[in-house]
């Protein structure tokens, strides 16, 4: 019964082929029987002629079809093969993996843009690497960091909470991080900025913006990757490489978030010493418009130099052990 409906469906989709072929066939019966007269049977040659190009036209008509959706089917296939080499692009990083991925961003890039929470490894390591980089090859370097608004008491209360929520119960997280510990690292990290912008304004072209928004993840776009992390090297991550094109749309998403935020007048920043003291940390903070709290002290202050010029990696010793299997063809939940 199946193959019958099949032949019956080949028959219907040639109809035009198969009018002509029975026309042709009761003509040249007729005539054969000596049935039609002689001058009638020359008079349906004609029909039968026009019937079969006709024919010819409607087969050359489907053709042009059918190469047409070939074509598409090819084309289609080739972006299907750019798609999955896109997606291939993408490394999903743990443990030291993460540290060696952001270490490679930093190599003669001439670019940074950060944006996340306090910044407290960008500015023990990514900003004096970087600094170091340009001076070394003569070279300036595009640096722009978003961060909290530290003035905004609620704002780094939450943020704070959110951690430790998250966080393990006894971890240091959860039982030493405080609302005002993390406003005294975003000050670090301002501070630390106009401490290197004032080394050398030529090479280090900085620029810091203060968020009135949370968030978890912290992006560090560079000049040949875009490495996203999340509260820590004892998370994944993900890194697109420059010819990704997650880069492009990152890089125009992070660069409107900035343009966003609250810009912190670094240019009215007064001269630091080597190693500031509370004073000059009050007087800096007052000329940036965003003075320190009322309840910080001098020891305050003096914690806020001294972290903001020290150069240890925060996560040094807290890195787990990388795990097989960091490519991945596709992060799933990213789009």
């Amino acid at each position: 019964m199946r193959n019958l409906l099949a032949r019956l469906r080949g028959l219907a989709e040639n109809a035009d082929i198969v009018l002509v072929f029975l026309t042709a066939l009761v003509v040249g019966f007729l005539d054969l029987m000596d049935l039609v007269p002689d001058d009638k049977a020359s008079g349906a040659i004609l029909p039968v002629l026009a019937a079969l190009a006709f024919a010819w036209i409607m087969d050359r008509a489907r053709q042009r079809r059918v190469a047409k959706q070939v074509s598409s089917v090819a084309v289609d296939t080739h972006d299907l093969k750019s798609l999955v080499a896109n997606a291939s692009s993408v490394r999903v990083l743990s443990g030291p993996m993460i540290t060696r991925e952001l270490g490679e961003a930093r190599l003669d890039t001439d670019r940074w843009l950060f944006k996340g929470g306090t910044g407290t490894f960008t500015r023990a390591v990514t900003l004096p690497e970087c600094y170091a980089h340009a001076e070394r090859n003569r070279r300036s370097i595009e640096f722009r960091l978003e961060i909290l608004d530290p003035m905004d008491g609620d704002l780094c209360a939450n943020y704070t909470k959110l951690h430790q929520d998250l966080a393990p119960p006894g971890s240091e997280e959860r039982e030493s991080w405080t609302p005002k510990g993390t406003r005294m690292d975003v000050y670090s990290t301002i501070l630390a900025c106009c401490w290197y912008r004032q080394l050398n304004e030529q090479l280090l072209d900085i620029d810091v913006r203060l968020s009135s928004v949370i968030t978890l993840f912290r992006w560090d776009l560079s000049s040949s990757r875009l490495v996203i992390t999340q509260r820590g090297p004892r998370f994944p991550a993900i890194s697109f490489p420059r010819q990704s094109p997650h880069y492009n749309l990152w890089s125009t998403e992070l660069r409107n978030s900035l343009r966003q935020a609250r810009r912190v007048p670094l240019e009215l920043a007064p001269r630091l010493s080597d190693s500031p003291t509370p004073a000059e940390t009050f007087a800096l903070f007052a000329a940036l418009a965003i003075p320190l709290p009322d309840d910080f002290g001098e020891d305050d202050a003096d914690e806020i130099a001294r972290n903001a010029l020290n150069r240890q990696d925060p996560y040094r010793g807290h890195i787990p052990p990388a795990e097989q299997g960091v490519w991945a063809p596709a992060v799933p939940g990213l789009a």
